[in-house]
């Protein structure tokens, strides 16, 4: 069993509150970035994007613009993959994330042109039905490198209940059955995290003048806002620590994307071999 944490768009949320609890697990993840929002307000800089490397985590593109593919032309295609490559070239980027989690065959077509793999992510009708109660995960197969599929830690589960906010027992309880369950299968779980507002970035949305009639009921919303999102930030926190551990002591390979392609390609060019023989 292969496991994968990855995390898109880049939001500054991943680096500063979930990179330093891979770093305390000694886990590396994949980080899909948005390369025309780079450096922007709320996202990663360029300076982290380089810190991220350096201690052997997977840079990976998530496009430039964040849009689409399966509703542009072309040409816009082309350039979206091509330019988030280009921009990316120092951090040997292999792998891609398709924004919303949408591809199809063109949008394959054109991934295998710059990437070794592409990454989108179940639905839930994919991912969990009433009917049959089961959780459903990548093959370990080489030949699906272009339609591997996350579950969306924030989108997955209906009706649309983020899982980081089942409540704990709940959680902990659907990733056991996960990683226990399938621990011993030919399968590749890949996670996906976007994470929350840091509570910076929550106190700028929130207006910086308090007056008027109002003035009690909106400074006890203010004040009730960064709260909820202290406790919001302090739970998830609590959650993606506890599966960073089972995995740190489960024995599941825990790897990046680039690293999970390298090994299968490998585990096929033996086989292949042995089969020769």
């Amino acid at each position: 069993m292969l496991a994968t944490l990855t995390f898109d768009d880049g939001n500054t949320f991943q680096y500063e509150e979930l990179y330093p609890i891979l770093e305390k697990y000694g886990l590396k993840a994949t980080f899909y970035l948005v390369t025309g929002t780079i450096s922007e307000e709320g996202r990663i800089t360029w300076r982290e994007v380089a810190d991220l490397h350096k201690h052997r985590n997977e840079i990976g593109s998530h496009t430039h613009t964040h849009v689409n593919l399966t509703s542009i032309s072309d040409e816009v295609l082309d350039f979206e993959l091509r330019t988030s490559l280009n921009k990316l070239k120092l951090y040997n980027v292999e792998t891609l994330a398709y924004p919303y989690g949408r591809f199809d065959q063109r949008v394959v077509r054109f991934t295998m042109k710059y990437y070794k793999a592409g990454r989108g992510t179940f639905t839930p009708s994919e991912f969990h039905t009433k009917t049959d109660k089961m959780f459903r995960f990548n093959l370990c197969s080489e030949e699906e490198r272009y339609k591997l599929k996350a579950i969306d830690m924030e989108f997955t589960f209906p009706p649309r209940t983020p899982i980081m906010c089942f409540p704990t027992s709940k959680f902990k309880s659907i990733i056991t059955e996960m990683l226990e369950r399938n621990i011993h299968k030919d399968i590749w779980i890949i996670f996906t995290f976007h994470g929350l507002p840091t509570l910076k970035e929550r106190s700028l949305l929130m207006p910086k003048k308090i007056s008027g009639p109002n003035f009690l009921t909106s400074a006890l919303r203010r004040i009730y806002g960064m709260y909820k999102g202290k406790r919001r930030i302090k739970d998830y926190k609590r959650k993606f620590d506890w599966l960073c551990e089972r995995l740190n002591v489960l024995p599941i390979k825990t790897v990046t994307v680039s690293e999970a392609i390298r090994y299968l390609h490998e585990r096929k060019a033996h086989n292949a071999q042995f089969l020769q023989r």
